[in-house]
This record gives structure tokens, sequence and C-alpha cells, in this order.
């Protein structure tokens, strides 16, 4: 399910910044469908057992709130990561190609 929400968020982000998502659905759901080797009818199956039985769906999303949080989490530990070796690079680059301030 947490697949399933990152793929309805990118949908609904090209919703809005290109106002089309017809092309992009079917082929977002068949690449999870395939990583979890189930059909589409198995999904449908899954989500309407857990839809009539609320306490459990409720720790599901529960969990996917989890996993999505745990995730967000880490990309922006990655992202001030790179900033950071990114600038060590720059400063080290520019260190090296600035002239001497005195000459021998």
């Amino acid at each position: 399910m947490t697949d399933v929400q990152i793929a309805e968020g990118a949908l609904t982000y090209s919703r809005i910044k290109y106002r089309t998502v017809q092309n992009l659905k079917e082929p977002y759901y068949n690449q999870i469908f395939l990583h979890y080797n189930i059909t589409p009818q198995d999904f449908v199956d899954n989500l309407n057992y857990y839809n009539s039985m609320p306490k459990l769906m409720e720790r599901v999303i529960d969990k996917v709130l989890e996993n999505l949080n745990q995730m967000q989490a880490q990309v922006e530990i990655d992202i001030k990561e790179q900033t950071i070796a990114d600038s060590l690079a720059k400063l080290q680059s520019d260190s090296l190609t600035q002239q001497p301030l005195l000459d021998d």
C-alpha cells in the first residue's frame, strides 16, 4: 500500500503540473502489480477485504503513513548529505583554482 500511495502522489502531482495522467496510471499500477506478483483483481480483492474491516484498514493506513514518514526523513537526510558533499567539493575546487595572494 505504501507503493500505491507513492504512485497516487505522483499522479496527483502530474495532474496538477501537467493536467493529464491518462497515460500514467496504468503503467504505475502495473509496475506495482509486477513487483508484488499480484493481479489487478488481487489488488481489488485485498482492498475490498481491508475496507470491510475498518479497524484492520486503519492499522494498514497507519503503517503506510509510518513508512512514508520514514522514507521522507531518509530523503531529507540524503539531500542534506549531498548538499554538504557538493559544498565541500566546490570549496576544494575553488581553493585549487585560486591564485596565491602573495608572490614569493
